[in-house]
């Protein structure tokens, strides 16, 4: 099996920017801050734990830890009803806003991607568009929606809840309904917040 993570820092930069999508207060992460989070919300736990998951990937010498890792994280999808597959390519700053219901078996999913309770990304078996989809950076996927089939959703892209996604996105997207239909360009703008984006500028919730 393949690497998931190149190297140590690498692993630890996503960590910590999938913390700062949960706990960033005014640009920063204040241990006990991330403690009380932690212990608190099993959403963020699984993200956490997935990660630890991911980074034995072809570290054979880490086999005590892949398995503790794992029971971890079987232990938080009973309770949270998360299913997320650890080889799946998941850029840093994922964000699960709330947990419940939410199964995903996508190609790949983008940086700074919120989603909440509910939904479905998966496969297509028929048409011209079988396969699983592959998720953009920056992208909000609203409560209850299904994305599904050999597609991709792109950049800065918001759906909006209950939405049924079945065909390509562009970049910067609003989309809503079933089937899914572009009702703006203004994209998810306001609705991914507290991030580090890809040159590892910061960009807080609120400004000091």
């Amino acid at each position: 099996m393949n690497k998931y993570f190149r190297s140590w820092k690498e692993f630890k930069d996503y960590l910590y920017a999938d913390a700062f999508r949960y706990v960033e207060y005014h640009g920063e992460i204040h241990p006990l801050k991330w403690i009380k989070y932690y212990l608190r919300h099993p959403n963020y736990r699984y993200v956490f734990w997935l990660r630890h998951v991911q980074f034995t990937y072809g570290r054979n010498w880490m086999i005590l830890w892949r398995m503790y890792a794992y029971l971890k994280l079987q232990n938080l999808r009973n309770k949270t009803c998360i299913q997320i597959s650890p080889s799946i390519k998941i850029g840093k700053g994922f964000y699960i806003g709330h947990w419940g219901s939410i199964v995903i078996n996508a190609r790949e999913i983008g940086e700074n991607v919120n989603i909440i309770q509910t939904c479905t990304i998966g496969v297509a078996y028929r048409g011209d568009r079988g396969g699983i989809p592959t998720i953009g950076n920056n992208v909000y996927i609203g409560s209850g929606t299904r994305i599904f089939g050999g597609i991709t959703i792109g950049n800065n892209v918001a759906i909006g809840v209950n939405s049924v996604v079945t065909r390509d996105v562009q970049d910067n997207s609003v989309v809503v309904g079933s089937p899914a239909k572009v009702i703006s360009m203004r994209g998810s703008e306001g609705y991914i917040y507290s991030y580090i984006d890809s040159n590892g500028v910061k960009h807080p919730r609120f400004k000091n």
